[in-house]
């Protein structure tokens, strides 16, 4: 499983609810992107929670209990019939960078700051709940003190360690869970503004790639003491929108693949036509001696002769033999690299199909300035 994507978020913030509720929409298919659960364990566990999940009658408890360790998934995206690509979901509870409860150095830190390294996407979960009540002012202060608190300077830490490696970090999703609670009273220019003061120090940098996702399980799913329905709002948006960094990430690999096939094609060529020019050295001197032989005052020896005519006939067999092979190599190479740009021109087609489908989002951060849509 080389593609992998990391969620991020205080215990509590809703990773798991959105992960419920995406994983039980998109199995079933929203418009023409599905979800493939690649292992069984993961469907029957998913499955499971999600039951739970829709039990209105327990009102509040249908919702999972916070967690306090990291859960790996294995996921495989359609679109329609096409897989355009298999994904880790890794899920870190943001306590394992929190000072207060590790230190830089400890597995946990390690293993949050090896997964985003390895992420083609970075998503961080900020809990709507915090931007219920109070003016703009407040909604910062809040998001600060609970959502980001540990998790911001972890980020801005990584950076910098990041930009010393020629690095940058990977694109970012800020998942706004729970959009339902604060949807009324938060407006999008709000949300920008809080995103932009509580992750300042991304702002700062013409590197950062970001979006902004509101994400609900249902609208009314918190009315008559949480017992509403649910019905997901936005819940395949973070995952088309890891999902198209990831496609681009393979398709920078791929490109590297052809020109690493193509290197390598070509110094086998040149290896073996710097055969064909010794062989052919070799012809030109034996012809030499023949004629010498021939030419001589003396009797011919016709041996001798023979002799040098059969290794001419051998080298030139040689010959035909070498060109055979970088033949063979040249169609080899453009056949590979065939497959390659088809492979390629399906995932571009794919990116472009995940862009029109992201047209939902419209808080989008790119080249130092907020843009109307994910690029």
């Amino acid at each position: 499983m080389g593609v992998k994507l990391t969620i991020l978020g205080e215990s509590g913030s809703g990773k798991t609810c959105y992960l419920l509720g995406m994983h039980r929409r998109m199995s079933a298919g929203i418009k023409e992107h599905s979800l493939t659960t690649l292992r069984d364990a993961d469907a029957t566990q998913l499955a499971q929670m999600y039951t739970n999940l829709r039990d209105t009658s327990i009102g509040k408890d249908r919702f999972p209990k916070p967690n306090f360790k990291s859960e790996t998934y294995h996921f495989g995206l359609n679109i329609a019939t096409y897989r355009a690509m298999d994904f880790e979901w890794v899920d870190y509870p943001g306590e394992y960078v929190d000072p207060a409860k590790g230190h830089a150095g400890s597995e946990g830190y390690e293993m949050v700051k090896r997964s985003i390294r390895e992420s083609s996407t970075l998503l961080i979960c900020l809990d709507g709940e915090n931007l219920i009540d109070g003016d703009t002012e407040e909604k910062i202060y809040t998001v600060k003190d609970n959502s980001a608190v540990y998790i911001m300077p972890f980020i801005t830490k990584l950076a910098g360690e990041f930009q010393n490696q020629n690095r940058t970090l990977p694109p970012i999703g800020i998942i706004v869970t729970k959009w339902d609670l604060c949807m009324e009273t938060t407006t999008e220019d709000e949300l920008r503004e809080v995103v932009e003061e509580v992750f300042s120090p991304l702002f700062k940098s013409t590197d950062t790639v970001l979006a902004v996702i509101p994400v609900s399980l249902g609208r009314s799913i918190s009315d008559d003491g949480y017992r509403g329905r649910v019905k997901p709002i936005n819940i395949q948006l973070p995952i088309l929108y890891g999902i198209r960094y990831a496609l681009r990430d393979s398709i920078v690999e791929d490109e590297n693949r052809k020109k690493l096939n193509r290197a390598d094609s070509d110094r086998y060529i040149s290896g073996k036509r710097d055969e064909i020019k010794e062989q052919e050295s070799d012809i030109r001197r034996w012809n030499d001696e023949i004629r010498e032989e021939r030419n001589s005052f003396f009797w011919t020896d016709d041996d001798y002769i023979n002799t040098r005519n059969q290794w001419i006939n051998d080298a030139q067999a040689e010959i035909d033999s070498l060109n055979a092979k970088i033949n063979s190599e040249r169609n080899e190479c453009e056949r590979t690299i065939g497959i390659i740009d088809a492979g390629i021109l399906k995932k571009q087609t794919a990116i472009k199909n995940l862009l029109e489908a992201m047209s939902g989002v419209n808080l989008a951060f790119y080249r130092g300035k907020w843009q109307a849509e994910v690029e």
